[in-house]
C-alpha cells in the first residue's frame, strides 16, 4: 500500500524483527545509575559527543563536557572548538551545573556544524586538559538522488544468519551454494563494526541508533550518549534520522513486527538512556508524527484508566492521533479497507510478533 502524501518525495522506514536474541544488558532490569556509567568515568573530563565522531552539516547536536572527581571547582575552564570558545563557535553559552558535589557540567544544546572539515575540541580545567578531534562531512550533492528511501533492517541478522538463509532457502553441495540469495547480488554492499561505547556486544537500541544518528552510544540507549545525570531522558541528544527527514520537508513511516516503542522502530524518532521508557517514546513518536506508523504497542497509547494499559497518566493517544488526522485501524480488515488515495496519515496498531526466544 502506498499511501498519499502532500510531499514531492519521502522516506519510508521499514523493520522486520527476526526471531533471535541479542546479547547486551536486560533493559527491563536495568536501572540508570549514572555514578556508574563506565563510559564517561574513563578519563577525569569526558566531553559528548565522544573522540571520533562523525557528523553530518547541520545535523543538531547537545554538546556537554563533564569534569569528575573534583577536589575543589577549578578556577579557570576553557573549552574551544579549532581555538574559538565553544561559546563563540556555537553561539550559545554554556549552561553550567553541578550534579553531584565533585562535579562540574557544561552544557549547550541544539547546536551543528556549518561546513564539513576535521573540528578539535579541546578542554582544560586548571592543571586537567583533554583533546579530541570530530570529523564533519557534506552529503554527496551529485545530481542523480533518490525520491525515495526504504531501510529495511532484519533485527540480529549478521553473517551468520544470512548464511544460514541461504543454505536453508538454496541448498548446498559440495560446500558450494546451489543458488543466491537476492542481496547476494546487489551491486554494492558494506559491513559495519557494531560495537558500542561501553560493550563489545552491542544491542537492537545501541545499533539501530547508530544507523538513525551516525553515533555510536551504550547499551539500551536511542538518539542520546550517556553523561551523569541519572534522568534517562536528560542525556546529550544527536538528532534522529526522523527528525532530519522532517526538518527537510520528507514524510516518514515506520512499519515494524514488533511493538512500535521497541528498540529498533523506536530509534527512528527517540531520545532516551534506557530503551524500557516505552511511555515516554510513545509521546516521542506523537512530537514527530510519523505519517505512517504500523506494528504493535497499543497498552501505550491507552490512558491508565483502560485495562490492558500500561500508562500511568490520562493521556488517550488513540484520541490525539485521531484529533491530528490519522486513520487509525487495528485489524487487517480495517487496513485493507484504506483508502491509499484519500489517506495521508496512517497509524495501525495490531498484535506483536512473539519473536523473542
Amino acid at each position: 500500500m502506498k499511501l498519499a502524501v502532500k510531499r514531492a518525495s519521502f522516506i519510508f522506514l521499514a523493520f522486520v524483527m527476526l526471531t533471535m536474541s541479542y546479547g547486551g544488558v536486560d533493559a527491563a532490569s536495568e536501572k540508570v545509575d549514572a555514578t556508574k556509567e563506565p563510559s564517561i568515568y574513563a578519563h577525569p573530563i569526558y566531553i559528548a559527543p565522544i573522540d571520533r565522531a562523525t557528523f553530518i552539516v547541520g545535523a543538531l547536536f547537545d554538546f556537554r563536557v563533564e569534569l569528575h572527581e573534583l577536589k575543589a571547582m577549578p578556577k579557570n575552564v576553557s573549552v574551544t572548538v579549532n581555538g574559538i570558545p565553544a561559546e563563540t563557535f556555537f553561539g550559545r553559552s554554556f549552561v553550567r551545573t553541578n550534579t553531584y558535589p565533585d562535579s562540574l557540567e557544561l552544557t549547550i544544546e541544539n547546536v551543528y556544524f556549518r561546513e564539513p572539515g576535521t573540528y578539535t575540541v579541546s578542554v582544560q580545567a586548571d592543571d586537567r586538559t583533554r583533546t579530541i578531534h570530530y570529523d564533519v562531512i557534506r552529503p554527496d550533492d551529485g545530481e542523480a538522488k533518490a525520491k525515495n528511501i526504504i531501510f529495511f533492517l532484519g533485527d540480529g541478522m549478521g553473517q551468520p544468519s544470512i548464511t544460514t538463509a541461504r543454505i536453508m532457502s538454496r541448498g548446498i553441495t559440495e560446500g558450494k551454494p546451489n543458488g543466491l540469495l537476492t542481496m547476494d547480488t546487489f551491486e554494492q554492499r558494506a559491513t559495519v563494526i557494531t560495537h558500542g561505547m561501553d560493550s563489545i556486544v552491542t544491542d537492537s537500541a545501541n545499533a539501530m541508533s547508530a544507523y538513525m544518528t551516525g553515533h555510536k552510544t551504550v547499551v539500551n540507549a536511542m538518539g542520546v550518549y550517556p553523561d551523569n545525570r541519572p534522568d534517562p531522558l536528560a542525556k546529550p541528544k544527536v538528532e534522529v534520522m526522523g527528525e532530519i527527514m522532517k526538518r527537510l520537508g520528507k514524510s516518514v513511516g515506520i512499519v515494524t513486527t514488533t511493538e512500535l516503542q521497541d528498540a529498533t522502530p523506536a530509534a527512528v524518532v527517540s531520545h532516551t538512556r534506557r530503551r524500557e521508557t516505552k511511555a515516554e517514546i510513545t509521546e516521542m513518536f506523537y512530537q514527530l508524527k510519523p505519517e505512517v506508523m504500523l506494528g504493535g504497542g497499543a497498552a501505550y497509547f491507552l490512558p491508565k484508566s483502560v485495562p490492558g494499559s500500561k500508562r500511568k497518566d490520562d493521556k488517550d493517544f488513540f484520541r490525539l492521533f485521531e484529533q491530528d488526522g490519522y486513520r487509525i485501524v487495528e485489524n487487517r480488515a480495517q487496513l485493507l479497507q484504506i483508502d491509499a488515495k484519500k489517506t495521508d496519515r496512517l497509524l495501525g496498531l495490531f498484535s506483536r510478533v512473539r519473536y523473542h526466544v
